[in-house]
């Protein structure tokens, strides 16, 4: 029997072939760069709202720097001494009524708290006189009301244009300087009239006021520049 058998297994030998099976091989395929292609609108698009919020971060804090001189137009916008909160409501009201007169008055809000009216034009004081215009009545009224409600010293300096052509300025004194002193006379007595017309006119309290004169050595604008009409001003200075 076991002869039988190992003659069956030569046999099957005989006849097995070695099996074709088919090898695989994976191939890697061609290695293909990765691109991100961005269309030119969208990167602007992104450039834009990157400059938008630093423009808006760059005016946030500019907000928070002190400004020195403030227009009528300006508001503050940083932590301000009691001084300063106690002038802003009078600042306010002068900035209302004046409205519409900026060519003829401007408004300043000082650090120190003080409020300065420069008033100035052809309508303020003819030539060489210190007579107030007729024309300029209704606007020294409103600011005289608004003056009148000032607790501090109220200052009111007086300026003039350089009249050397004119006859009517007297002559100086004998060893005097030559400059003019008719100037200094003519922007005392407009410091004054205007300080009158606000006792009269406004009840402002006397005791509150101080009257000063400049003449024509702060000149507003270049001599002979054609415009010497803006030297006649007065500058009311509000104190806190």
């Amino acid at each position: 029997m076991p002869q039988q058998n190992t003659s069956m297994d030569s046999q099957l030998a005989g006849h097995q072939q070695p099996l074709n099976i088919p090898e695989f091989v994976l191939e890697r395929g061609e290695q293909r760069s990765v691109t991100w292609s961005v269309p030119w609108s969208d990167l602007m698009m992104v450039m834009f709202i990157l400059f938008l919020v630093l423009f808006v971060f760059s005016l946030r804090e500019k907000d928070r720097m002190v400004i020195g001189h403030r227009t009528p137009a300006s508001i503050q916008t940083v932590s301000s001494s009691p001084a300063q909160l106690n002038m802003l409501p009078l600042y306010e009201v002068l900035r209302d009524r004046l409205l519409g007169h900026e060519r003829s008055v401007n408004i300043a809000f000082l650090d120190d708290a003080s409020i300065v009216i420069s008033l100035f034009g052809e309508n303020l004081f003819p030539p060489l006189s210190h007579e107030l215009d007729l024309r300029s009545m209704p606007l020294m009224s409103k600011i005289g009301h608004t003056v009148a409600l000032a607790q501090g010293n109220v200052v009111i300096t007086g300026f003039a244009d350089h009249a050397h052509s004119s006859p009517e300025v007297a002559g100086p004194p004998s060893g005097g300087r030559a400059r003019h002193p008719g100037a200094w006379e003519v922007a005392a007595l407009r410091a004054a009239a205007v300080a009158e017309l606000f006792v009269w006119e406004t009840g402002l309290n006397p005791d509150m006021l101080i009257i000063q004169a400049t003449g024509a050595e702060r000149p507003l604008t270049p001599r002979l520049s054609g415009r010497e009409h803006v030297q006649r001003r007065v500058e009311i200075r509000i104190e806190p």
